[in-house]
């Protein structure tokens, strides 16, 4: 290629020849504040019948391992499978369980790095890239046989037909709500989804994608740089070089809160 020709794509790659891809959706609905519903639809868009694995995942956000104490940071939360579901207890949120429709093969880790792969320190653990290792590197022992851990993942292996979609349903509560959970799925969504048209009814497209996009750039941004200087007392000490860093002068600097990226 020379200065004059165009961009190479992901297009120009031939990965999606013939149309043989994938499109998942996600569509999530709330039939109370705490009771989100989810739906994942895979469709294949390919001539022929092809192999997809969903991996729907629940985990902590990790406060547990860096050894401090201060505000948001607490005790190791729990997930283990109880009941032909995926139950939760957090110290704070309090106990909730992830139901889920069909029979997929619950897999277990730690939401924790591998130390041994980035830090080249001696350990043992089901680190976070469990899931990976075991399914593409075939490591059958870096997922917990125990199933209790901070991580959980379902792990649907479907066979989708050419043109065909699969559907996984899923819903989050918290444990208190005793009902069949599958019992008003459909008429939940379908009742969001009138809402929704509603109140998007006089700017249909524009008003809709901008609030989704909106929704979709949530994350949760935590930067106190006074804790960043001095490293974590559970990790391994920064390089020398970051007390004289980037913003190594901000100390007053303390950020926790969920902000809209709109760079995503």
């Amino acid at each position: 290629m020379g200065a004059g020709d165009p961009e190479f794509e992901l297009l120009d790659t031939g990965i999606f020849r013939e149309n043989r891809y994938f499109d998942v959706f996600f569509l999530y609905a709330k039939a109370d504040p705490d009771d989100i519903l989810i739906e994942l639809q895979a469709c294949n868009r390919g001539p022929q019948e092809a192999a997809l694995v969903m991996l729907p995942t629940l985990w902590f956000h990790n406060c547990w391992s860096w050894g401090r104490h201060d505000e948001g940071y607490g005790p190791r939360p729990d997930l283990w499978q109880e009941g032909g579901q995926v139950r939760a207890r957090h110290h704070e949120l309090g106990d909730w369980e992830l139901n889920y429709a069909g029979n997929p093969e619950v897999l277990f880790c730690e939401n924790e790095t591998n130390v041994e792969l980035l830090f080249g320190q001696a350990g043992s653990g089901y680190y976070k890239d469990g899931f990976q290792r075991y399914l593409v590197e075939g490591v059958r022992e870096a997922v917990n046989p125990k199933q209790t851990v901070t991580r959980a993942a379902l792990c649907y292996r479907l066979r989708i037909g050419a043109g065909q979609s699969e559907t996984v349903r899923l819903r989050l509560r918290p444990l208190a709500k005793k009902k069949d959970w599958q019992r008003d799925f459909s008429a939940q969504f379908a009742a969001r989804r009138q809402q929704a048209d509603l109140f998007y009814s006089d700017h249909p497209t524009l008003a809709r994608r901008a609030f989704a996009g909106l929704l979709w750039s949530k994350q949760f941004y935590n930067y106190a740089v006074h804790q960043w200087l001095d490293g974590d007392p559970g990790q391994p000490p920064p390089p020398p070089s970051r007390k004289t860093g980037r913003n190594s002068q901000w100390i007053h600097l303390y950020n926790r809160d969920v902000i809209m990226m709109p760079d995503k």
